[in-house]
């Protein structure tokens, strides 16, 4: 009996390793490299991937969005033979494939679902998501999943953009006729960071590969883009005071001479969106800061330039941060329009932070030690001024950077 057992997990092993994933007959990542049909929207938070998802716009024989492999004419037939609404792509033509890319970064998580069913099956039919560089060379790829029966059903894969990823393709394959409705690809957001203390590296975003867009400060024929200086540039979050801190190093797009060093502190944390701000998508919860002190002190070629951010208008806008929130892309991220004076003189100029962050967790600044959010010091006996505060009764007032904190005291000397 024992033996027999043995014998039959052998042969089940020797099945599973020679047993392959199903794949198309035909190269049809080959065909989306040597296209390079540059997509035509991209991510945004709380947003289909995808244009032309229900395949309801069908003009001139051909659906919006979507492209047959090697351009084949009258592969991709309206029928209304629909999951929902009134229209379904039908592959009309065995050993035929099509495809849609989307802009993407690495590190992001996609999800692909799509209603399929077969109408003439003559071997494998299925679906995929490939991941490619800006050179359109394959990166990586999500499981392709097999498509079968005759009545509509969904199907699903998921994938995660591996380094220098710039696109995903999502495409199909059928080795005789398919119908295909209702899709989504969908970004799969992580949970943002939920502690009181936080450090955010700020990230060039992803759609012009900068930090800061700078027309008011324009030098001509330079340009008015900067990108995240090899220093650094991070924004520091205290959700007990309700204060952020921007500190780092700018950089010109094009000269990394021409170079900033940022300093801009922001308080008075609220998560209701300022009218001069833009509302937090549902579901989201983004926070607004009001700028209270800040400047850019020129570096390299702009030494001895500031760029003073003490004259606010009314008008602008808080800084928001959250899940999308600097409108480019779905992550987490901040956006802020800053306005400005060159050397604290002449015509008030603007600039425009947009960029995508990423946080971590960290302990108060604060070297004191925190109890339920009463700091405990010992202070020795007959003492009645402490650090520019003054002690009542048993506790410690004092102020530092125009916040008053009270502290409770453990007098251990009388």
């Amino acid at each position: 009996m024992r033996y027999s057992y043995l014998v039959l997990v052998f042969l089940l092993l020797v099945s599973c390793q020679e047993m392959t994933e199903p794949q198309p007959t035909v190269d049809v990542f080959g065909y989306i490299s040597q296209e390079k049909n540059e997509p035509l929207k991209m991510a945004a938070l709380g947003e289909n991937l995808l244009v032309n998802p229900d395949f309801e716009e069908f003009t001139n024989n051909s659906f919006t969005g979507w492209t047959p492999c090697a351009n084949e004419a009258n592969i991709l037939i309206s029928s209304n033979n629909a999951h929902s609404g009134t229209r379904a792509l039908l592959v009309d033509k065995p050993d035929s494939c099509f495809y849609q890319s989307v802009r993407v970064n690495a590190g992001d998580n996609l999800s692909l679902s799509c209603f399929a069913n077969i109408t003439q099956d003559t071997g494998w039919s299925g679906m995929g998501l490939s991941f490619s560089n800006g050179n359109w060379q394959k990166t990586g790829e999500a499981p392709s999943v097999t498509i079968a029966g005759n009545t509509y059903k969904q199907y699903q894969t998921t994938g995660t953009a591996p380094n220098n990823s710039q696109y995903a393709s999502v495409w199909f394959y059928t080795s005789g006729k398919m119908l295909v409705d209702n899709c989504s690809l969908a970004m799969d957001i992580p949970p943002a960071p939920t502690s009181n203390y936080q450090v955010c590296e700020l990230q060039n975003n992803s759609r012009w590969g900068t930090v800061l867009y700078l027309p008011g400060y324009n030098e001509p024929n330079k340009g008015v883009d900067y990108i995240v200086a090899p220093e650094g540039l991070k924004l520091t979050l205290d959700n007990v005071a309700g204060t952020a801190q921007l500190e780092g190093y700018v950089q010109h797009l094009h000269n990394a001479n021409r170079k900033w060093q940022v300093s801009i502190s922001f308080t008075g944390r609220t998560t209701t969106a300022p009218a001069t701000n833009k509302a937090a998508p549902a579901g989201t919860i983004w926070s607004y800061y009001q700028p209270r002190t800040g400047k850019l002190t020129g570096q390299g070629l702009y030494q001895g330039t500031t760029l003073d951010l003490s004259s606010k208008p009314s008008y602008e806008p808080a800084l928001q941060l959250g899940q999308g929130a600097s409108q480019i892309h779905p992550e987490q991220g901040m956006r802020k329009e800053m306005y400005y004076l060159v050397n604290g003189a002449g015509a008030r100029k603007w600039g425009e932070w947009t960029t995508k962050l990423s946080c971590r967790d960290t302990t108060p600044p604060s070297s004191v030690p925190v109890i339920n959010e009463v700091s405990v010091i010992t202070v020795p006996s007959g003492i009645t001024n402490f650090g520019g505060g003054f002690i009542n009764g048993n506790t410690l007032v004092a102020s530092a950077l125009g916040h008053t904190f009270v502290y409770e005291l453990n007098n251990q000397n009388g």
